[in-house]
């Protein structure tokens, strides 16, 4: 039976969606932000969309297809990038498929240093050596950022500290980087050091320090988080969180990227560069999905009550945030989602999760975020880790950004 509207100021999802040219996942997507309102459908499955909010969205589409001038010459200038392209086969970084790296065992150090140099180094060292300027500076900020959290009672949470962690480097003088791109590195470097010790400012400053002293970023967060009961699977938890930090990288050119060059093209510091992209990471689009989906998935007590948890956000109109953002699958996520699956079988919150995968591909594949979060429910990592594995993985992308915008500024 063809379903047809109510009347000439709304369309079915199958009308909206040929009016539009988007995909029914987009469509969701639009509802969800608020840009597109619909009601239900009486007595039945599916929802009407209001005629004037697709129209009002097809105008602002086309408008911004065709503009010109000096305002989106520099949004152009902003978003070329020779640093990642997304192709079929994911992200690939310096020409790099980001899926290959992580098959060779490439460390997420080494990616980095992809990313900022477009070099791969040809020897696999154990961390970076860091200058004793750069170390003091690292657990000096270190030390500031846990005694804010206690004496502030500031938000404990993973992402949280490493957002206020950012903003004291970035209030602190870090040489010339104009000038200097050897200074600029090196900054980087010690940034990233920085960065990936700041979640265990959440358990106090000795987690911390020891967490900064770790021989690879990845050893960092799991000293940040560790295994509960034990460490018998160590090597292969730390592996795990490296893999995800080079996942999550870099995706060429989105709303968190586009912050931290328009930063660079206004003269911001690294530093301050990178904290206005990882804000930007924090938002409703990566952060929240994360949050959301990690909610669900604790919450709802059975896979049966994952599936119709599923079967009622289609009937209310209502997407899944994670899913459909890509125009096929992301191996980012298929990646994820099989080491979870691969470490922890029986992990109640890792089941939940490839159910959504399963029933919630009526939106669109998965995309990074619903891996990591798969990713740390088989880890047990605490709430906010996947948002916090995200935006520490994406500091190394946001970095060399900075640097090619202020090489094109």
């Amino acid at each position: 039976m063809t379903t047809t509207a109510p009347g000439p100021g709304y369309l079915t999802a199958n009308e909206a969606v040929a009016f539009l040219s988007v995909k029914r996942a987009t469509l969701y997507t639009y509802v969800s932000r608020g840009l597109v309102r619909s009601v239900p459908c009486p007595g039945g499955r599916g929802r009407y969309y209001l005629r004037e909010d697709l129209e009002r969205l097809k105008a602002r589409s086309e408008a911004h297809a065709g503009r010109s001038g000096p305002d989106s010459d520099v949004e152009r200038s902003s978003s070329r990038t020779f640093i990642t392209q997304m192709s079929p086969e994911g992200p690939r970084y310096r020409g790099y498929a980001v899926a290959e790296l992580v098959r060779e065992g490439i460390s997420f150090e080494s990616v980095a240093e992809l990313l900022w140099t477009g070099r791969l180094p040809a020897n696999e060292a154990p961390g970076w050596p860091l200058s004793d300027e750069d170390r003091r500076d690292v657990l000096t900020i270190l030390r500031r950022t846990c005694d804010a959290v206690a004496l502030l009672s500031l938000p404990s949470a993973p992402l949280d500290v490493v957002r206020l962690g950012l903003l004291f480097w970035a209030l602190q003088p870090h040489g010339t980087s104009a000038e200097d791109p050897g200074a600029n590195l090196s900054e980087a470097r010690a940034l990233l050091r920085l960065v990936a010790a700041l979640p265990a400012t959440c358990r106090g400053p000795t987690r911390a320090l020891s967490a900064a002293r770790a021989p690879t970023l990845a050893e960092s967060l799991a000293i940040a988080w560790p295994q509960a009961g034990g460490d018998s699977n160590a090597p292969d938890r730390v592996a795990l969180l490296d893999r995800a930090l080079t996942l999550a990288a870099d995706h060429a050119v989105e709303p968190p990227t586009l912050a931290a060059r328009a930063a660079a093209h206004a003269g911001g510091s690294l530093a301050a560069c990178v904290l206005a992209g990882v804000e930007a990471l924090s938002g409703d689009d990566h952060a929240g999905v994360c949050a959301e989906l990690a909610d669900w998935i604790e919450v709802l007590d059975t896979t049966a009550k994952v599936r119709q948890f599923v079967v009622e956000r289609l009937d209310q109109g209502n997407p899944i945030p994670g899913f459909g953002r890509l125009a096929g699958a992301d191996p980012r996520a298929v990646i994820l989602l099989e080491a979870a699956s691969s470490f922890a079988p029986a992990v109640r919150r890792v089941q939940h999760a490839i159910a959504l995968v399963e029933s919630a591909r009526i939106f669109g594949e998965p995309g990074l975020e619903v891996g990591l979060v798969a990713l740390a429910a088989a880890l047990g990592l605490p709430p906010g880790a996947p948002a916090a594995l995200l935006a520490v993985g994406r500091v190394a992308g946001l970095v060399a950004h900075v640097l090619e915008a202020e090489h094109r500024h």
